[in-house]
């Protein structure tokens, strides 16, 4: 299971070095890659997206749509979801450890 880490954690750079294209087509494959790998492994998988959902919504369990197509508004509702979940996981965590 280590090694699989060690590939998993070594890749996104191996595969940047060999992607023609631009940064945000490099992201994809690269989330692509995660997605397939997390679901070979049996990792439920989350995918933040714009309104049309792109090739993300079609690979996860629950694909989360910002109904817009303003890419700032759909990155601030992504961070600001983000900011949700880290919260919601620290309160599962964290719940009577006080």
């Amino acid at each position: 299971m280590s090694e699989d880490l060690d590939l998993v954690a070594g890749a996104p750079e191996r595969v940047r070095e060999h992607l023609p294209g631009s940064i945000a087509a490099k992201q994809r494959v690269l989330e692509e890659c995660a997605t397939h790998y997390a679901v070979e492994h049996g990792i439920r998988t989350i995918g933040l997206t714009g309104a049309s959902g792109g090739e993300l919504a079609k690979l996860v369990e629950i694909p989360i749509r910002i109904p817009s197509s303003n890419v700032q508004h759909i990155q601030e509702a992504h961070i600001a979801i983000g900011h949700i979940f880290c919260d919601l996981i620290e309160q599962t965590l964290c719940t009577g450890l006080a």
